[in-house]
């Protein structure tokens, strides 16, 4: 519109709140954006050495997002993914960047059986600036960190 703006930050747009200030660098409150997970590396047995499934069968993995939407929280899992190395195409939680910020993300990573669910991690991270850069996040699931869980955050076109 003619106006001159200063070139924003990612989590930022250029708006006119206030006639007085005119254009300005504002956290964008409405962009959606997309918290995917994409993979994980399973260690082969339990922590305490034990199978996860029977026969030493690979789990069937599960990711469990707490997604905050509007001021409440919902749970978002993913499809079963019976592999030692699973990956998942859905599952995702979409939600504005100010929600991300606002409560650590509540995730758990599950062997799900036919009578019950093992936690394979059970953790809470808050996402960074540099995260919304970086576009993926890597936690681990291991002590040694050599098993991780990899997820994608990605602004919603």
């Amino acid at each position: 519109m003619g106006a001159e703006c200063s070139m924003c930050q990612l989590l930022q747009s250029c708006q006119k709140e206030d006639v007085l200030r005119g254009w300005e660098c504002l956290t964008d409150r409405a962009t959606q954006w997309s918290l995917q997970p994409l993979s994980a590396s399973v260690p082969p047995s339990k922590p305490d050495g034990g199978s996860w499934d029977m026969g030493s069968d690979a789990p069937d993995v599960v990711v469990e997002l707490d997604c905050p939407v509007e001021g409440t929280v919902g749970k978002v899992k993913t499809a079963e993914s019976p592999s030692f190395t699973p990956s998942w195409q859905d599952g995702a939680c979409v939600t504005t960047a100010p929600e991300w910020r606002n409560a650590p993300i509540h995730i758990k990573v599950l062997d799900v059986d036919f009578l019950s669910s093992e936690e394979i991690l059970t953790t809470s991270y808050t996402l960074e600036e540099e995260d919304f850069a970086a576009g993926t996040i890597e936690l681990p699931i291991s002590a040694d960190g050599a098993h991780t869980l990899k997820l994608k955050l990605s602004r919603v076109q």
